[in-house]
């Protein structure tokens, strides 16, 4: 089996001392799984081999930041995925990249995973997820246990179990859902068909890494038939992004405006504040009409919640972590007024934005700019 890692190197080093990092166990994967059981915890199982920058990253800056109290709600195992023990335990949990973290019961059954890298923000509030039990393996079995007839729910199951390492078990349920919706009417349906359509534009490619040789006219087909508001949403995003890496602005933004137009029907909220930073790097690139249209996009989305900080009727920010979305999302209507041509409302939404967050260098580069024209 293929490992896939980066260039580099990595050693997973004894812990230097209790008051840096907790005591990783030495005596074989059976012995942490039995300390695993005698404890009710689970095992943290840290995938690595020499050679790798990002295992150096993550062991050194993520492994070695990390929280004594936050490692020590496991068990701490580290594999060689080249060498010993290690090699085995890649084949049994289908490990394929490294670093890899595996959270594994003390029955030895995968709960969840952290693949690639990660800096300490992350890899805490994944630790925090996973020991609340929110959305491991076992958690999303039971709730899609619970509505066996909902297919979304069964493609997060499937998903998850992909993701940590179960492709078999995920192929059978990916199966039975297309079985059931061949047509992707439903949520998990549709996620299913725009899966196949986004692998199948890779397919054919010459040179799978590079966009430009990718057919993307399946998952143009797929969207112009496919029903489900959230799927549309994914499906047009993903495909602006892609006609964006193929320097195709203009087709990148009508995808983004198709993604858009599925907002209001959607069952989630969906942040565009990525689209108009694209637009607003990319407007020399796009018609005065689509600039309008997407002008028109951002009043339609953010423009009521501007009103309510620009009347005093919104909810004062309890903090400034708080008040980062409404901000960051009035710039995105900021720049939306700006490219429609809309200079005044432009000038409101960024003083609003910049009121709301005024330590962010970005809004306060917006606000200049789109006050530098009178």
């Amino acid at each position: 089996m293929r490992i896939r890692t980066a260039i580099g190197c990595c050693a997973l080093a004894a812990a230097a001392s209790a008051q840096s990092t907790p005591t990783w166990y030495a005596s074989g994967f059976e012995g942490a799984l039995g300390m695993a059981r005698d404890r009710g915890c689970l095992v943290l199982v840290y995938f690595h081999m020499d050679g790798s920058q990002h295992c150096e990253k993550l062991w050194t800056e993520t492994l070695n930041a990390a929280s004594v109290a936050k490692l020590d709600q496991f068990v701490c195992f580290g594999a060689k995925a080249t060498e010993g023990e290690g090699v085995g335990l890649v084949q049994r949990f289908g490990v394929t990249t490294v670093p890899s973290l595996l959270f594994v019961d003390g029955r030895g059954q995968v709960e969840d995973a952290i693949v690639g890298y990660v800096g300490t923000a992350m890899f805490d509030g994944q630790v925090d997820r996973i020991v609340s039990g929110n959305g491991t393996v076992s958690n999303l079995r039971a709730i899609a246990s619970q509505d066996p007839s909902n297919l979304a729910l069964r493609f997060d199951f499937a998903m998850k179990l992909a993701y940590v390492g179960d492709k078999r078990t995920s192929d059978i349920l990916i199966d039975s859902i297309r079985k059931e919706d061949p047509e992707g009417k439903t949520v998990g349906g549709a996620r299913i068909l725009l899966r196949d359509a986004t692998q199948q534009a890779t397919a054919r490619a010459t040179n799978p890494g590079d966009p430009k040789t990718w057919d993307l006219d399946p998952v143009r087909e797929l969207l112009s038939r496919l029903v489900v508001p959230d799927v549309l949403i994914q499906g047009w995003s993903w495909l602006g992004d892609q006609e964006g890496e193929r320097g195709n602005m203009s087709a990148a933004h009508d995808a983004f405006c198709n993604a858009l137009q599925h907002l209001p029907r959607a069952g989630f909220e969906y942040q565009p504040v990525g689209f108009a930073q694209r637009a607003w790097v990319n407007a020399s690139a796009l018609s005065k009409a689509q600039l309008r249209d997407f002008g028109a996009h951002m009043e339609r989305i953010y423009g009521p919640l501007y009103e309510s900080h620009a009347n005093g009727t919104a909810k004062k920010p309890e903090s400034p972590k708080a008040a980062e979305e409404p901000a960051m999302q009035i710039g995105a209507l900021a720049r939306g007024r700006f490219l429609a041509g809309d200079t005044k409302g432009a000038r409101e939404a960024a003083d609003v934005a910049t009121k709301l967050m005024p330590e962010s260098e970005e809004l306060a580069r917006l606000r200049q700019d789109v006050t530098a024209t009178r």
